[in-house]
Formats: structure tokens, sequence, C-alpha cells
């Protein structure tokens, strides 16, 4: 199986979903262009000996993060919102991802609002029309956090309220004025399997900025000043899984 070339988002993330055919996640091929590929920014469906694909969602610019709930077997996932846009705009976002929807992107943002730095419009469509006909998030959190790793937790280790739950690795931001991610976040959902609120799990890969007392003064130029003012981070997370004694495995590169 060949994927549409990769540019700006050339990693892929596969599973086997509940129906037995793979879901493979193509993320765009720039920051917020309209799409040449009609695979691009999408998910794909494919049986596993490569046929029968087809476009399964679109509007989705860097999903990496994906996961079937053990609860209904929706399909949610962590999409990545576009750069320079500011340090909380867009915000990161969780959607229930269901097939033929569209999900904004490059058109429009977090909850369904209108791209304004987008200057193109949705053919036959104008921007304003075809926001509002887009699917909302499920939630959304911090902008630029990057989420890459989503899995539901199905052991019996932790107590019974995390069970079902999703863990979502937040690979850390990159160009936030106070960084974002660098944690494992916890998707809390109800009986009913729906997506409720965002916690955070596990964090520490932060670490303080050094007290002002303690840095060099006049050691280089402003802007070095202000960078060594912001918190320090010692890795970047890139993905979860869960071991058969339902401990949680996080790697980190």
């Amino acid at each position: 199986m060949t994927c549409p070339d990769g540019s700006q988002h050339p990693y892929r993330t596969l599973a086997s979903g509940p129906d037995g055919f793979l879901y493979v996640t193509v993320g765009s091929q720039c920051n917020n262009c309209v799409e040449t590929n009609p695979e691009a920014a999408t998910v794909l469906r494919v049986r596993p000996d490569g046929s029968a694909r087809s476009v399964y969602a679109r509007g989705l610019r860097n999903t990496l993060g994906f996961a079937f709930s053990p609860v209904d077997g929706t399909l949610y996932g962590f999409d990545h919102g576009s750069d320079d846009r500011g340090d909380d705009v867009p915000p990161e976002e969780l959607n229930a991802i269901r097939p033929n929807r569209h999900y904004g992107w490059p058109f429009c943002w977090g909850d369904r609002q209108v791209d304004m730095k987008q200057q193109n419009d949705p053919e036959g469509s104008t921007r304003a029309d075809f926001c509002p006909t887009t699917e909302a998030p499920a939630l959304m959190t911090t902008a630029h956090s990057a989420p890459v790793g989503m899995v539901f937790y199905g052991g019996s280790q932790f107590p019974a309220e995390y069970r079902h739950s999703a863990f979502v690795a937040m690979r850390g931001s990159w160009n936030r004025g106070q960084p974002s991610g660098y944690k494992v976040v916890r998707v809390c959902f109800d009986a009913a399997g729906k997506p409720q609120s965002i916690e955070d799990f596990v964090t520490g890969w932060l670490m303080p900025a050094a007290p002002a007392h303690l840095r060099q003064p006049g050691a280089g130029p402003a802007a070095e000043q202000a960078k060594a003012a912001r918190p320090a981070q010692f890795g970047r997370l890139s993905g979860l899984a869960v071991a058969a004694d339902g401990s949680l495995l996080i790697a980190e590169d």
C-alpha cells in the first residue's frame, strides 16, 4: 500500500478496526493550504490485502493518535491544529471520527470557527456557509500540545474508574511562548462511552525555568534571555501501549 507523499506530515498511524478493515491516518502536506491530493488530511479505510481503499473522513490536518472505543466501537482521534495562529489558537481537537464526515481543516478550526488566515473557500461554497456543516470536536484542549499517541485502557491494574478511559501522549509544543503538552493525559468517558473531560495523568517532562537570580545577566540578546526564562524539557513523548499485565507503557524520544 502506497500512501500520499508526506511533506510536512510524513508519519502514518494504522490500526485494525472492529470491522476487520485497516484505518490509516494521512496528515496534510502543509500547514494551511488547500490540498490537491484527495487522500491528504484524511483517514483512509482499506482491506488488509490493500483492496477496497477509500477515504473514511476528511478535514483532519494530522490525526496521529486514534483508537476505537471499547464501549461502542466509535473511532476517536486527536487532531493537530494549524501553526502560526498564536499561543492559544487553534485548540487541539478530540474528534469522534465518522464515515463521510468533514472535520473542517483547512477552512475552519476549533468549534467550527472560520479560519480567517485561509483565503480560499471550499469548492462550491464559502467558508462562512461551509464551517457550520462540518463536524464539531467532541472535546478541545490546549493549542500546540501535539497529541501523537492514544490508547483505551482495558486492563485491571488501575482502579476501576480508569477502565475504558483513553490515555493520550502529548508530544509537546515547539512554537508556543509557554510550552504546552509534554505529558500524558486521561480522557474521561461516561458510562455510555461519551467523552466528558481531559485531565493530566503523568507530568514532569517540563522542568521549571531557572530562578532569575541564577541566570547570567546580560548573556546574549533579549530573545535568548526570554528563552532562558522558559521551562526546559528533557523528553518528548512519542507513544503509548497497554501491557498484558495492565501497566501503561510510555515511549519518549
